[in-house]
């Protein structure tokens, strides 16, 4: 239990040449506990947080899995880095805290919020041909009656949207970061 709502988390980088304000989005989730580190060892600090396009969208928030979501400040603006091959440890422990869910019969009515973050990060690893192929064999079919269409067919139109809102979002930090430097 417990609220889980509306943070917005903007970043102060108060000297140099990348002084000012930097938005990292809003995002529905539960109070941030890990504080932002380096993940990969590049040097950068990297803010992991959650992708929030995978709640509700196949299940309830509490069965909604979400992906994770990078983020590095570079050149005074925020750069979603979650595509980077050194990143590639979160989404396999990603798969492996979803797979089973997915693909267990007695996985109950969440089961296709797990379904749909497992093939989302299996293809980010790129495996997604043989997640989708396992996904088709364990997802609820009891969804298949759902007014937009059986859950692989909404899956797949979510991978699109997805995409369309990460160009969405990329435009919206270039406005912002014009707006701040203006």
């Amino acid at each position: 239990g417990g609220a889980h709502c509306c943070f917005y988390v903007q970043l102060l980088l108060p000297d140099g040449p990348e002084r000012g304000v930097v938005s990292l989005g809003d995002y529905d989730m539960e109070m941030m506990t890990d504080l932002p580190r380096d993940v990969d060892g590049d040097g950068r600090t990297d803010f992991v947080f959650r992708d929030n396009a995978f709640l509700y969208g196949f299940a309830s928030f509490a069965g909604s899995f979400a992906l994770p979501q990078i983020w590095n400040v570079e050149g005074g603006r925020a750069v979603d880095v979650s595509a980077a091959p050194r990143y590639r440890a979160l989404f396999v422990d990603g798969i492996a805290e979803t797979r089973p869910i997915c693909l267990d019969p007695r996985g109950g009515e969440d089961r296709n919020g797990a379904c749909a973050s497992f093939v989302a990060a299996s293809a980010r690893i790129g495996d997604f041909e043989s997640a989708w192929q396992a996904m088709l064999g364990g997802y609820d079919r009891r969804e298949d009656a759902h007014p937009d269409g059986p859950f692989p067919q909404r899956l797949r139109a979510f991978r699109k949207i997805a995409n369309q809102q990460l160009e969405a979002r990329v435009d919206q930090q270039v406005l912002n970061r014009h707006d701040e430097l203006a």
